[in-house]
């Protein structure tokens, strides 16, 4: 312990002994990174789901607009998803899928399949 002969001097040291010490940075720090790690790949995941869920969502839409065209044109299928905007059966254009593609729309006498533009293999088909 320090011996101060007057208090002036033990006012000037402690002003310089204000703030942390490169430990207690370093600490914090590691804390930090720590709590990233974890959080950072459950957020990633927890997107991905998303994803999915939103192009699940949109080619159920894309099927029922299908779906009541069809039933509005005496079972003839569209030729393709643009003729649901012209004909107003969808209100906005065709949405995109959530990892920046476009939806496609292949149709046979039978069956028409909508699959999204990624990887991820969403489709579905329909039979008749």
């Amino acid at each position: 312990m320090l011996l101060y002969s007057n208090i002036e001097e033990r006012e000037v040291e402690m002003k310089f002994k204000k703030g942390f010490t490169l430990i207690e940075l370093l600490v914090v720090i590691a804390i930090i990174t720590l709590l990233a790690s974890i959080a950072v790949p459950n957020y990633l995941k927890q997107l991905e789901k998303t994803k999915v869920g939103k192009a699940t969502a949109d080619i159920m839409l894309l099927r029922k607009s299908v779906d009541l065209f069809r039933a509005n044109h005496e079972g003839t299928l569209p030729e393709s998803l643009g003729v649901l905007v012209s004909e107003k059966y969808l209100s906005k254009a065709v949405p995109t899928d959530p990892w920046g593609g476009s939806y496609s729309y292949v149709s046979t006498a039978s069956s028409y399949t909508i699959t999204d533009g990624s990887s991820k293999g969403i489709s579905e088909t329909i039979n008749f």
